[in-house]
């Protein structure tokens, strides 16, 4: 599990922006209602890891939930600045 103290700009991602331009931009624009449905936001990004995606999103896909992984960590990497492409 990841601090959302270690990542302040998570608290600053709404959940729409999540849903709309993260999953789209992702290649995920196909989750953008379960997402939207979710309330997931930048907080609950930072804390969501392979079963949470399963069990709470419905997300059983695979290479959604790799994909979803992945895009989360390159978040990380990039400390949730949502500036960065």
């Amino acid at each position: 599990m990841h601090n959302s103290c270690q990542y302040p700009h998570a608290g600053k991602i709404e959940h729409s922006w999540v849903a709309f331009e993260w999953a789209h931009d992702c290649g995920l624009a196909h989750l953008t209602e379960v997402l939207t449905a979710g309330l997931v936001d930048g907080r609950l990004l930072n804390t969501l890891n392979k079963e949470d995606i399963r069990k709470h999103l419905k997300i059983t896909k695979k290479t959604d939930q790799m994909s979803f992984l992945s895009a989360v960590e390159l978040l990380r990497m990039h400390e949730f600045n949502r500036q960065v492409r």
